[in-house]
């Protein structure tokens, strides 16, 4: 299970937005939408965006990566201090880029 966080700062009237973002096709630029359109702080799984999306997990992990290369998704991971075993990935999503 992730963890996303989403930057409400920036709004998609800002044409640094995704959805001007030549290099996002339009299954990431939907990605990235349902991403957004979830609440702050849920827990989410690959099996749960593939029981409220057509797309298959492989199509859904894609998605990610590309969003995550294309900066739009970070994805920080937390490890046990002790053990040093992942204990959760937190995901910010933003709809504008965060790096350039």
């Amino acid at each position: 299970m992730a963890i996303i966080k989403l930057n409400t700062d920036r709004k998609l009237s800002d044409p640094r937005s995704c959805l001007n973002d030549p290099n996002l096709s339009v299954s990431d630029r939907g990605m990235l939408m349902t991403l957004f359109s979830l609440p702050s702080d849920c827990e989410v799984s690959i099996t749960y965006l593939m029981s409220i999306l057509p797309d298959g997990q492989k199509k859904i992990v894609n998605s990610l990566k590309r969003l995550e290369e294309s900066n739009y998704i970070e994805r920080k991971r937390t490890k046990d201090g002790d053990s040093n075993l992942l204990t959760k990935i937190v995901y910010y999503v933003s709809l504008i880029q965060m790096k350039e």
